[in-house]
């Protein structure tokens, strides 16, 4: 949808071998070494981006999920009155945030002080808004599946494992 054009398998490779990364102190590594393994014949302007655009979505939807979690905890949570309408409207502003045209914007503010060309963002709204719902999805499973692991420790409930799942999405994204 980035207008590149990189063969399915040349991409796989490189973000497989890019996850070598996460085990090197300091997460910029995953992301350096993407741009490094697409060196030939592709436009490092639109690469970073698509890779900078995945980075946002990965955090963003990160802080939904917590955001979202935040509906099972207990009543009182401090500074946070009305905790459902609050949760949904930081959900939307996000969702508002990675609108096209903003993002766009954003992003060719920073190129243009590099001295770059800017970048021209073929991604409509509705496919912005798939994206989340993807990575929504996957941080679930995510979260579920440490929700999953600590139950075997502590005895827990739906609640408490949406709970679980929240704080340790929140506590990667924050990492």
């Amino acid at each position: 949808k980035m207008g590149l054009e990189a063969p399915t398998k040349k991409t796989l490779r490189a973000w497989f071998l890019s996850q070598v990364g996460k085990y090197v102190p300091g997460k910029i590594w995953g992301t350096v070494s993407r741009l490094y393994l697409f060196q030939e014949n592709v436009n490092k302007v639109k690469v970073g981006y698509s890779i900078f655009l995945e980075m946002v979505l990965i955090n963003i939807t990160g802080f939904s999920l917590f955001l979202f979690s935040l509906i099972f905890w207990n009543p009182a949570i401090p500074c946070v009155g009305r905790k459902y309408v609050w949760s949904a409207a930081a959900i939307l502003r996000m969702l508002v945030l990675l609108h096209p045209s903003i993002m766009e914007k954003a992003v060719n503010v920073v190129l243009m002080r590099m001295k770059k060309s800017p970048v021209e963002i073929r991604l409509n709204f509705r496919q912005i808004v798939e994206l989340f719902l993807y990575y929504i999805f996957f941080w679930g499973i995510y979260g579920l599946s440490f929700g999953i692991l600590a139950s075997s420790f502590v005895e827990t409930n739906i609640r408490s494992l949406l709970i679980f799942s929240g704080i340790y999405v929140f506590s990667v994204v924050v990492g």
